[in-house]
């Protein structure tokens, strides 16, 4: 239905853009992260759209890049998933971050999310985790035992999930050898 919007930045909050194109302003729900990538108020700003239609309503989701908008779509296509959670997924991880835990099997990060409970965390792992391959957003993160854990211990100790798996990504790129769970542990705090 729509594509994109670009008009002038009326208003902005951490979930909700309001842009005016044409004289009509269009709000607009955005994730958490959308608001640091919008200029100022007044300004020329464009979002990617994606209309969700119900019975009651026609909203509109606003992404800073395709690539979010495209996963936000799969999100959504996943039995108990709604545009809410799916907005909330993308709004606490970023999409690369997002794709990886699915494409691993990471329950335990997506149930990091507000609202995302560990049926929904397996859902998501099931529906997705074929179809999140073909995105750009997967990069190629060893997917063995140690590697989990040592992301699963990271998010223990308080570190974001993203951040843990990015440490982890780190420390296995820098590794001659692949470490042993302990080791890998070590040398990921060190790239936090």
């Amino acid at each position: 239905m729509f594509s994109y919007i670009k008009g002038t930045l009326i208003s902005i909050s951490p979930v909700e853009a309001v842009i005016e194109a044409g004289g009509i302003g269009y709000l607009i729900s955005v994730p958490l992260h959308v608001h640091t990538h919008l200029p100022s108020v007044g300004q020329e700003a464009q979002l990617h759209l994606s209309v969700v239609i119900r019975d009651d309503a026609h909203e509109l989701y606003g992404f800073h890049t395709q690539d979010e908008r495209n996963l936000f779509k799969k999100l959504c296509s996943v039995s108990g998933v709604g545009p809410k959670i799916a907005l909330s997924l993308i709004g606490h991880l970023a999409w690369k971050d997002l794709c990886m835990a699915i494409s691993s099997g990471n329950s335990q990060m997506l149930c990091s999310i507000p609202g995302v409970g560990k049926k929904t965390a397996e859902r998501l792992i099931i529906d997705l985790k074929d179809k999140v391959k073909n995105l750009s957003c997967v990069e190629s993160l060893p997917q063995n035992s140690s590697s989990t854990d040592a992301i699963q211990a990271l998010i223990h100790l308080g570190y974001k999930p993203g951040q843990a798996q990015r440490a982890v990504q780190a420390a296995l790129n820098a590794a001659e050898t692949p470490p042993s769970l302990s080791k890998l542990i070590t040398l990921s705090l060190r790239h936090i």
